[in-house]
């Protein structure tokens, strides 16, 4: 018995030696305080969801918002690293913008979950529309960049 899995414990060390013997490097992408891109002077980060990753090393992310300008109902965003630029994120949605593909004045409510992105980049999410019309029956969609 013995036998079997010390050579199964000394091959698993060997293979984990280089991979651990490599230096990782990273890239600050956005910190609380910072200016949130497509949104208005003096609008922040204050918080921050859990970021995906795509294959192509692009990053999403949900993110609570501070600043004069802010209140209950635009206080999130959906930030990807595809819709702005190499390691400055751009804003996708942002709770109390205009929801595409819906009626005049149906604005985004809440933006929750986690994004996802797919290896063009896109970003997709779900969240809750708010407005004129909007009931229980209508008040949540999935999003998605075109």
């Amino acid at each position: 018995m013995i036998r079997t899995w010390i050579p199964t414990l000394l091959l698993n060390a060997i293979v984990a030696v280089p991979a651990m013997a490599g230096t990782a490097t990273f890239d600050t992408i956005a910190l609380s305080g910072d200016a949130a891109p497509g949104t208005p002077a003096g609008v922040s980060y204050g918080s921050f969801g859990n970021p995906v990753l795509n294959d192509a090393g692009q990053i999403a992310f949900n993110a609570g918002l501070a600043g004069a300008s802010v209140g209950v109902d635009n206080d999130r965003g959906i930030f990807s690293e595809a819709a702005g630029s190499p390691g400055m994120p751009g804003l996708v949605a942002r709770e109390g913008d205009p929801a595409p593909g819906t009626a005049a004045g149906i604005t985004y409510g809440t933006i929750f979950d986690v994004p996802v992105l797919d290896d063009a980049g896109q970003a997709a999410f779900r969240g809750f529309v708010f407005g004129p019309g909007v009931d229980t029956t209508n008040d949540s969609g999935v999003f998605s960049e075109a």
